[in-house]
Formats: structure tokens, C-alpha cells, sequence
């Protein structure tokens, strides 16, 4: 009778959950891993001094469904991989390790009957919690098991492969079967990410690709390139600039991450910008946090992501932030709604990217109008059969809004980091070879000296500039790896004779190290020498897919050509208005930002002269 509390109205009782769990009264050794405690027979505890859910009324209401996930989880762990404490094993991040990375307990003889050799990259360990960067894990996987490996983790078996006559295979050969990309399914249900070029399948990538790729063919680029002018001068301007100082050096890389904003934002919308100057300005704001979701500390999230999406989508993950991809919806939404309502004359034609989409949509909208007046005119009766094509179907030739949207933030997103990075680590290997700098300035001059309007054609004639840019491309690839998924078991077979074969099943990734291609001797002579002479149209020899800076075959980068035209013109006018030098600012090589699969230098620092013409 005189056990007892008074608990007054407000109070808090808390219930030590972890010292119910370890008390000897409950528990005996309770410090001691004994699941066998828990077997019916010998359970012996009070039923509340475990309390793991809580209990009562307002326990957790999901309990039966988290008690299933979890034991199906360590279910499927247990019966098909043995895990062990090893000496890098800490109490938390070994806990870690053993979800992100486990491999079979013994699959030497199914990989042999695959004919790929096994490997044990610890790609995740290395890049996370090592920091390692990913070139260096594909530089020792290819030096430790060759040109043709294969891991199984997360689920998925990926097939690393440096072999040309495989590669060529996967990117164009066999395309049919390796269409598509790792699932990157974790949008949580965002039009925005769900409708982008890069991550659609099937038949809705085959007609956003036959709508887009138009907007950059040869033609489009012509008019395109207009556009960039302002761009340049200003690019010119601000290295003069910057350079004024008592030692004229400048971080390249600054001025040309504006140059490429400016590019970007005039480009994709018509819409201009002075990206170091108006610096403030909410597209600008917007652009560079998006781009700073490829950070090592998005790492973690980035990774799990792409290697497990539908957990992540259960956790609510994706690789942008809501409010960023909703201003990009509300600023494209207004400027389509704009151009809608009062369409450009004949002389006020735009040829944004934007504007190119939104052409390409209405011819589309207006054949599939001719098309679906034909059916009903044709056809005797008002009901159309299971096999003949309906207006909602042929209206899917067009293009949504949404996916419009979707093409835009990509542009952003693909065009960037990369084509900046580019840009400045060419004037960097320019800097180091006084000899090449020299000798592009020479060609500049041939181009300024006879035109004033240096046009796109202009531009596809100089060799040694275009030789220069791939080089650098080779040197510094914009993505490290190219990856397709396949559709189907098939089998590819080299050049090797009968016994050369690989056989990949469905669902495998296979994962192409381009920076691995790149260095390779047996296509590069003396590969980590700048030397752009190997690019000039007599002197090329290696194989056409042992160098993909834009990928290869039909899901190549359709921006490509933009791409190359954007950086030539900035190598150009900038090598034929300024002199670049290392100088004692210079980090050789520079530092880099540690991103996933990017290759992105923190600065360039250079000395800048400017030329007397």
C-alpha cells in the first residue's frame, strides 16, 4: 500500500527504454548477444521491460510492418551472404559498411561461367569514408584485374569494361538490348526530374530524343550562335579586368563558370545575364545551388540514390531540392506562357533552345492534327479498332510543358560544371605548353585577321583549336564513366576468336571507365602528355570508341555540338586577346573538388597578359 507516486497534471514520465533492456532483473548477461532468449520457451522477461515499439494504445502504429521489412532484410542477407568483423570494422561505421557493401559468399564459379573475371573494387568504402577519387578506383581495378571485371553489391552485378570491341557493342551494335541508364527512381514523383532526357526509357525517351536532337543540328547551331556574342565580349572584358592587379593573376575558373552561366541562361532562354556581376540575380542564386548538390557532402545521399532508388524514394530522397526545381518550373512556365501569347514576327525570330522546343512541339502538334483529321475522314465508322491509331496516341508525338521544363533544368544541369571545367583546364594545359599556346594564337589570328563575324562554320575549320580541345577532353573527360543497363540476356563476343565471349544477363549494369580509355597506350601514345598534334585529322589513329568525352551511339550527349561550340569560341577569343602563364599561384595540377564521377577543379589559377595586336 505505500508503493505508490502522485502524478500531478502536466508531469512528463519517461521511461528509460535502454535501462529496462539491460536490467539482470529482466535479462540475464544483459550486455550479451543471446537471440535464443527470445525463442517462446524461454522467454521469462515482464512483458513491459520490453518495450522496443512502446506499448498500449499508442504504440507504434507501424510496428508489424517495420518487424517484416527488417526480417526480411536480414532474411535475405543471411541466406545469401556470410558477414564477418574485420579490422576496419568500427561500432558505427561497420555497421555501415556491411548494408552499403557485401558481396557472395562464394561466386568464382558463376563468374566463370560468364567468362568475366571477379572483382573487389570497395568502390563505396574508398569513395565515402576514404575520399578517394574515382578515377584512381578505376585506375587500380584495371591494373589489378584487367580491361573486363565484374562486382556484385547492392543487388546489382556491374560489368566494368575498358575493351573497345565490347564497348562499341554496348553504346551502338547491340543498343537495343543497352538503352538504358542505371534507374535513378527516386524523384519521389517530381515531373521535373521524372521527364528529363537522361533518365526517361523506353518509347518516351525515343520521342523526346527525335524532338530535341533537331534543336542542335548543324543548321540550329548556326543560329544559335548569335546568341553568345554578348557573352564573349563580356568574357574578354572581365579577364582584362580581373587581371588588373599587381601580379595579373586570375582564377580562371571564376570567369569562366560566369561566361558559361551567361551562355546557359541566353541559350536556353533568350534571356541575358552578367553572371559576375549580377551576381544577386535569382536565376544566377538558383543555377549555383542547384550545382552545389554535387558536393562530397551530398556524397552519402548521391550514392544511395543511384544505387538504391526505391529506398531512397521511400525516404523521401532526390538529388535536387523541391524549391530550386519549382523556381525553374515558374520561371519556364512564364516565359512559355509569354511567347504563346504573342508569337515573334518574321524579323524578331527567336532561336533560344526554349523557343527551338517550342517550334519543334507545335509542327509536331500540328502533324499529329493532320494525321488525326485524316483517320476521321478516312475512316467509315466512328469506333476505331484495338489496331488502329487513336488522336490520344498520336498526340503523344508532342512534347508537355512538363518536359519541356524537364529538357531546360538539364541544360543546366549538363552544360555547367562541364563545359566550364573544360574550358579552364584547356587554357591551363595551354599555360603549361607555351609551344601549343603559341600555335593556337597563330590560327586565331588567321580566323580574326580575315573575318570579323566568326561564325559556326568558321569555327568547325580550325583543326588545331579543335585538336586542342580534344586533348583536353582526353586529359580531363567531363564524366569519368558511361553506364547502359541491359534489357535482355545476351552475349557479346570480341575480337579474340571463339572463346572471347561475355555473357551478361538482364538488369546488369555495364560500366565503362572513359578516364581508364583515355590513358590507355595501347590507343594514346605517351598519354599523360598534353599533346594536341595527336588529334589533327592525319595523325588520329586510336579506335573511335577508345575516346568518349560525350559518350557514344545513339544516347550520346545531344548537346554536343553546343557544347564543343561554346568552349572553342572562349578558347578562341581568349587565347587571341591574352597571353596565359603559370605562375607561383598555380597549383600543378589543380586542386580538386571531390564530386561523384566529376572532374571539377576547385580554382586555375593563371598569369594574364594581354595581347597588343
Amino acid at each position: 500500500p505505500d508503493d505508490y507516486i502522485k502524478v500531478f497534471k502536466g508531469d512528463m514520465v519517461q521511461i528509460l527504454v535502454s535501462q529496462l533492456h539491460k536490467d539482470p532483473e529482466q535479462f540475464n548477461d544483459p550486455e550479451k548477444f543471446e537471440p535464443d532468449r527470445f525463442l517462446p520457451q524461454n522467454i521469462s522477461h515482464h512483458p513491459y521491460s520490453y518495450l522496443p515499439f512502446g506499448a498500449g494504445p499508442r504504440n507504434c502504429v507501424a510496428k508489424r510492418l517495420a518487424l517484416m521489412e527488417a526480417k526480411l532484410a536480414i532474411l535475405y542477407s543471411v541466406y545469401n551472404y556470410r558477414f564477418e568483423i574485420c579490422d576496419k570494422t568500427s561500432v558505427f561505421i561497420g555497421i555501415v559498411y556491411l548494408i552499403i557493401k557485401y558481396y557472395r559468399r562464394d561466386n568464382s564459379q558463376q563468374w566463370k561461367d560468364r567468362n568475366i573475371k571477379p572483382g573487389n573494387p570497395n568502390s563505396l568504402y574508398q569513395l565515402v569514408w576514404k575520399k578517394r577519387f574515382p578515377e584512381e578506383l578505376y585506375r587500380y581495378g584495371d591494373k589489378k584485374y584487367g580491361k573486363l571485371y565484374g562486382f556484385k553489391g547492392l543487388g546489382t552485378t556491374t560489368i566494368v569494361c575498358a575493351r573497345t570491341d565490347f564497348i562499341s557493342q554496348v553504346l551502338s551494335k547491340e543498343f537495343a538490348t543497352f538503352n538504358q541508364r542505371r534507374s535513378m527512381g527516386s524523384s519521389g514523383g517530381d515531373p521535373i526530374m521524372d521527364n528529363m532526357l537522361h533518365v526517361v526509357m523506353g518509347d518516351q525517351w525515343k520521342r523526346l530524343r527525335a524532338i530535341v536532337s533537331p534543336t542542335f543540328s548543324t543548321g540550329k547551331l548556326r543560329k544559335m550562335r548569335p546568341l553568345i556574342d554578348d557573352c564573349l565580349q563580356a568574357l574578354v572584358t572581365n579577364i582584362g579586368k580581373m587581371s588588373a592587379n599587381s601580379d595579373h593573376s586570375v582564377d580562371m575558373k571564376t570567369v569562366y563558370g560566369a561566361y558559361t552561366m551567361e551562355v546557359i541562361i541566353q541559350v536556353a532562354f533568350g534571356t541575358k545575364v552578367d553572371a559576375l556581376i549580377d551576381d544577386k540575380n535569382p536565376i544566377i542564386l538558383n543555377a549555383k545551388e542547384l550545382m552545389a548538390n554535387f558536393s562530397v557532402s551530398k556524397l552519402p545521399r548521391i550514392m544511395l540514390i543511384m544505387l538504391l532508388p526505391k529506398l531512397a524514394k521511400l525516404l523521401g530522397l532526390q538529388l535536387f531540392p523541391r524549391h530550386i526545381l519549382a523556381f525553374f518550373a515558374d520561371f519556364v512556365h512564364k516565359i512559355i506562357a509569354e511567347r504563346r501569347s504573342r508569337k515573334a514576327s518574321d524579323g524578331d525570330k527567336r532561336y533560344d533552345f526554349l523557343q527551338l522546343l517550342l517550334d519543334a512541339n507545335e509542327r509536331k502538334n500540328e502533324e499529329n492534327s493532320d494525321e488525326t483529321h485524316k483517320q476521321e475522314t478516312t475512316t467509315e465508322s466512328d469506333v476505331l479498332s484495338e489496331e488502329q491509331t487513336t488522336p490520344l496516341q498520336l498526340n503523344t508525338k508532342s512534347m508537355s510543358d512538363e518536359e519541356m521544363i524537364s529538357q531546360c533544368v538539364l541544360f543546366f544541369i549538363a552544360g555547367f560544371d562541364t563545359t566550364s571545367t573544360t574550358i579552364s583546364y584547356a587554357i591551363y594545359l595551354l599555360s603549361e605548353s607555351q609551344e601549343s599556346q603559341q600555335k593556337l594564337f597563330e590560327e586565331s589570328k588567321s580566323i580574326f585577321e580575315t573575318k570579323q563575324d566568326i561564325d559556326y562554320d568558321a569555327i568547325e575549320r580550325l583543326e588545331y583549336l579543335n585538336a586542342c580541345l580534344m586533348e583536353t577532353l582526353r586529359l580531363f573527360p567531363p564524366a569519368l564513366a558511361l553506364e547502359r543497363k541491359a534489357s535482355e540476356d545476351i552475349t557479346l563476343t570480341g575480337d579474340g576468336g571463339p572463346d572471347d565471349y561475355i555473357k551478361v544477363f538482364k538488369g546488369d549494369i555495364i560500366q565503362i571507365p572513359v578516364c581508364v580509355l583515355h590513358e590507355d597506350p595501347e590507343h594514346f601514345k605517351d598519354p599523360k602528355q598534353f599533346k594536341p598534334e595527336r588529334f589533327l585529322p592525319q595523325n588520329i589513329t586510336h579506335h573511335p570508341y577508345a575516346h568518349l568525352p560525350f559518350g557514344g551511339g545513339p544516347r550520346n550527349c545531344v548537346a554536343k555540338r553546343l557544347a564543343l561550340m561554346e568552349a572553342k569560341l572562349a578558347i578562341l577569343y581568349s587565347v587571341y586577346n591574352y597571353r596565359f602563364e603559370i605562375c607561383d599561384k598555380t597549383l600543378r595540377p589543380p586542386e580538386r573538388n571531390h564530386t561523384l564521377g566529376l572532374i571539377i577543379p576547385k580554382e586555375v589559377v593563371l598569369r594574364v597578359e594581354k595581347r597588343v595586336h
